[in-house]
This record gives C-alpha cells, structure tokens and sequence, in this order.
C-alpha cells in the first residue's frame, strides 16, 4: 500500500459532498450533519486565523470529550495550526508550564454551529507531513514527552486499520476515550477517512456507555482492557445487540478476560498495538480466529517494517523475545524541542517494549524494558509476573513493579486487588505454587483498585512511590 499525502481537510470536503445531509458527529443533545460540519469547522477556523492564528501557531485544546473537541481540533488542523491536547484533569497552564510548551491561544470557546459556508480567509493546508498536533505521552513508567505527529501518520494509520479493523460505511462509532490520548485521536480521524459516524456520549460511568449503545445501536467502539472489564459485569441489563466489533489496546489482557468479554459483550474484539510516538505498529484482523486475536496484537500494518533486536542490536529470529523496533508512515515527527534523531540509520525507532514474532508473524509482547526488575543479575519481566498472579481465581487485578534493594539491586512489589473475604495468608501460599523464587514479590499490598493513567494503564509510578513512602 502506497501512502497517502491528503489532508484531513480534503476528507472533511469529500464527506460533505458525498453524503451533505448524513449525520456525523453526535451527541444525546445536538446533530451535525458532514455538511454542518464542514461549515462549522471553517467558520471557526476563519474566526482564529482573524485572531492572528496561522499555520505553525501553537494553540492548547482542553480536550473535554464532547463534539466541540472534535470541531476545535479539525479547525486548527485545517489551519495548519498545531493542537496541543490537554487533559482536562490538568490544569491547561500548569500542564504547558511543566512540558515547557509555549502556546498562542487557549481555545476554550464553544464554537458556534453554521448551516451555511462563509468565504475562507486563509489558504487550508496542502501538507500533511507537518507537525499539527501535540500528544503528550502517559508517563506511567517515567516522566511524559511531548509528542509532535503530523496528519500524515494518523491518516496513513486509518488507511492500514481500514480492512482488518472492520470498518463499514454506516457504522456508528462511540467514543469514550479521553480526547488528549493517541487512540481516541485515531478514532476520530479513522471515522472522517472511512466516513462513518461518530457518537460522543456525555456521561462517564459504564452504565451510561451501556445505554447509549441500547438507545443510538452504536456498532463499534475503541477501549482499554479495564472498559471492557466493566461493561461485562453489567452487560446483561441492556440490550447491546447492536454493537459489533471493538479495538482494544492499551494494557495486558488475559485470554481467559479476552474470551470472557467477546462472549458476555456479543462482539468481536481487535486487538492493537501503538503508542504516542507511533499511532499504530500492529492489528489483528478481524477475521482471526479468536484464540489468535486473544494471544497477540496482530500482524504488522501492511505499511510498517518491524525487528526484534537483543541488547547489542542484532535482529532475532521468530520466537526470541527482544525490543520491539518499528518504521512506519504513522511515526511522529519527533519530540518536542528535542533536535536528537531518535531513530537508527534505517530510521528504525527503539520502542521500549519488550516482545517476538512467531512463525506465523503474529506479535506478542512481554512488557516494557523499563518495567524489567534486575534481581541477583536475574531479568524478571512485570508482565509475566502480572500475568501468573493474576491467573489465580481470587485475583481480579494486580500491578507489579520493581523496587531498589542494596542487597540484590532491585526486588518485585505487587499491588493486588482481591475478591471479598481472602486471608493474606492464602495469598502468599498460592504465589508461592505459581511464582518462582526470583518472581515471588518482597512487599504486597491489597487495594481496591490499581491506580490507572487517564490512558486506563496501571500508573506503576505512583504504584512505585507508595512502596517507597511505606518503606520510609
């Protein structure tokens, strides 16, 4: 598959010609047809250009998910401005303040909706190579990157998704991620490249997800492992029939939770995988059979090129775990005011992720290279230990992390999240029947929850720093 070089503005275009009177971004309260939309979003994009906004100009988006995100974000895009999503759990000048970014305009504003095109004032943007939006990184094992990506590799990722993802003319997609993360963001742009609708809905807990799908028959969705979760425990009090498939990516996910939630939920999950600095680096196909979908993250995009290298750099073979290195149309452009090439001569990019190929070119992952504990010279994977001490019956979730030790350099701590009435003492009886020495945790502590990012991965630093403040 050749790249593709348009812009998100000529999807815009090509939408409202197509189906002006369609429906596309939604809302329990308010409509935009691909018409409306189009006229909205460059309304809004004439009223910034004539507050001084031009292409290159930094301008902070509150990343509220609601359809005025949606409309802020597509306006500057067409301006060639660059969107710095925020979390809106952070306040937006602290936030710019601690990532160093520098920005023109805080765009708060709701933007008024248009049914008529106005004369646009600015010439939209002809180059989707350049950088026109900021993502920050979670920051769940360390501090967080600003991160500059271009239309070009969210659009190149859409193109890749396109056939195995599932994706039908009239499809309604619900969007319940937070708008500042990489994957909310893809599906958005997935829906304008593929030209279905996309419904935003405005409650936040699982019950309200569960019954907007029942009352607007929403057929496809993105999610992390803990929405999935969720959903299935009260699945059976709505009638969800309608929803057919869903990406899922983000964390770990066993087969057991993978099958349960395929079958409680009456759809096909996809799994992926891709972060921040590349949107998309693998994909199951939809038509995998479910025992593949459960135990992978897919193939490689058809667009990307990926190796598995040791520690010295020499590419291993099929089912030797290594880094994760990947080069694809979907990479960023770079970390903001970093000036460092971050690739390698053959502009392969070192992910920080640990995992193989098998035989079949399926993609596994073990876990994070940060996220390895050296214990006696012993490299111990947190995701395999995750994974063991959550096969056990009373566990419903756990996050391991490494913690230093003078004696042995560093030793595994486990926060667990049990069911009702388990004895501590069981606990540490059947880790022992599952876990090696060199596995078994020095420190465990029962929550009832694990810490989550807003990205819904387990937040291992502040898991780390509650271990070392009990330690003091």
């Amino acid at each position: 598959m050749i790249p593709s070089k348009k812009t998100i503005y000529e999807f815009l275009t090509e939408y409202a010609q197509l189906s002006p009177d369609e429906a596309v971004l939604f809302n329990e309260e308010i409509s935009y047809s691909a018409k409306e939309l189009k006229f909205t979003v460059e309304n809004l994009a004439n009223t910034l250009f004539g507050q001084g906004i031009k292409a290159g100009d930094f301008v902070a988006i509150p990343a509220e998910r609601n359809i005025y995100t949606v409309i802020k974000f597509f306006a500057v895009q067409i301006l060639g401005a660059v969107a710095v999503m925020i979390d809106v759990h952070e306040n937006p000048l602290k936030a710019l303040e601690k990532n160093k970014v520098e920005v023109k305009l805080i765009l708060t504003d709701v933007p008024k909706r248009y049914a008529r095109q106005e004369e646009l004032l600015f010439s939209p943007i002809r180059d989707s190579s350049k950088s026109t939006i900021v993502i920050f990184t979670s920051g769940s094992t360390g501090t967080n990157k600003a991160v500059l990506i271009s239309q070009y590799a969210f659009i190149n990722n859409s193109y890749d998704t396109r056939d195995i993802g599932d994706y039908r003319r009239h499809d309604i997609s619900m969007a319940v991620l937070p708008f500042h993360h990489v994957f909310a963001l893809a599906q958005i742009i997935t829906a304008l490249v593929t030209q279905h609708s996309i419904f935003i809905p405005s409650g936040t807990e699982t019950e309200a997800f569960l019954s907007a799908i029942e009352k607007y028959r929403v057929t496809r969705m993105n999610g992390v492992p803990s929405l999935y979760l969720s959903m299935v425990k009260i699945a059976e009090k709505y009638d969800i029939a309608s929803l057919r498939c869903g990406l899922i990516g983000g964390a770990p996910l066993s087969v057991k939770e993978f099958c349960e939630i395929e079958a409680r939920l009456g759809m096909n999950l996809i799994p992926v995988y891709g972060m921040s600095e590349c949107i998309g680096i693998s994909c199951a196909d939809y038509r995998d059979p479910v025992q593949r979908r459960a135990n992978s993250v897919g193939k490689i995009y058809s667009m990307n090129k990926l190796k598995i290298v040791d520690d010295d750099g020499r590419e291993l073979s099929p089912g030797v775990s290594g880094e994760i290195h990947v080069k694809s149309p979907a990479f960023m452009n770079g970390y903001l005011d970093e000036t460092e090439d971050v690739t390698d001569g053959d502009g392969f990019f070192a992910t920080g992720d640990l995992g193989y190929l098998d035989e079949e070119g399926y993609l596994h992952i073990n876990g994070r290279k940060k996220d390895i504990i050296i214990r006696n010279g012993n490299n111990l994977s947190t995701a395999i230990i995750e994974g063991k001490i959550k096969s056990l019956p009373f566990v419903i979730d756990a996050a391991v992390v490494g913690i230093h030790d003078e004696a042995v350099g560093e030793l595994p701590a486990a926060a667990i999240v049990t069911a009702e009435g388990t004895e501590i003492d069981e606990i540490f009886v059947k880790l022992r029947e599952v876990l090696s020495k060199q596995e078994m945790p020095a420190r465990i502590v029962r929550l009832k929850e694990i810490p989550l990012t807003s990205s819904g991965k387990a937040d291992k630093q502040k898991i780390k720093t509650m271990f070392i403040k009990k330690c003091v």
